[in-house]
């Protein structure tokens, strides 16, 4: 069985692969514990980089160009 590697879980949590490889990756992940495992480590990573951006109020540049319009 061929396991993903982060940047794979990475592309399948910002939809950026074809349908066809999130569809295969996400039933991959339903029977191995070693990809579950990676995809909860990228999952805990992006919900403390979501916190510290809150925390440090760092804002995208597409909030920015909205707060110049307002």
């Amino acid at each position: 069985m061929r396991h993903f590697e982060s940047f794979e879980l990475e592309h399948l949590l910002n939809r950026t692969g074809s349908w066809l490889f999130r569809l295969r990756c996400r039933r991959h992940l339903k029977n191995c514990p070693l990809c579950m495992t990676r995809m909860e480590k990228l999952l805990d990573e992006q919900n403390f980089l979501t916190r510290l951006r809150k925390g440090l109020r760092i804002e995208s540049a597409d909030e920015k160009r909205q707060e110049k319009r307002v």
